[in-house]
Order: structure tokens, then C-alpha cells, then sequence
């Protein structure tokens, strides 16, 4: 998984959008910034499995929160 999201995020960076990544809430969550947008990923103090897991449906699988 980790390297299917690494590869992704190179995709996207080399297509030319704007992409960064914050400290959310805490404990394995982060907010991604894509160009204009952010949504969120993890969940407060969840373990690091679920933080890739809900990075690789939000990047791969196009599943998870919106993008706002």
C-alpha cells in the first residue's frame, strides 16, 4: 500500500498540482492539500495502519472524506 500511495503522490506532483500535507487533529490524522482543495485522512489517536490505509482509499481507491 505505502507504495502505491508514495507513487501516487509523485504522479500527482509531477503532473504539476500543488500537494502538501498537516497535522490535523492529532494522533496519526493529517489534512492533504491538493492545489485548492484539503480533506483528512486518519482517525484521532488511531494507529498508523489505519492513517495509510484511509490515505491508500483516499489516493487509490478514490474513497473517503470529499475533497472541500
Amino acid at each position: 500500500m505505502e507504495r502505491e500511495i508514495l507513487k501516487k503522490i509523485l504522479e500527482l506532483v509531477n503532473e504539476g498540482h500543488t500537494l502538501s500535507f498537516e497535522e490535523d487533529l492529532g494522533g496519526n490524522t493529517i489534512t492533504i492539500y491538493l492545489d485548492d482543495m484539503h480533506t483528512h485522512c486518519g482517525v484521532p489517536d488511531g494507529d498508523f495502519d489505519v492513517l495509510i490505509k484511509s490515505l491508500y482509499d483516499l489516493l487509490i481507491n478514490n474513497r473517503g472524506l470529499s475533497w472541500v
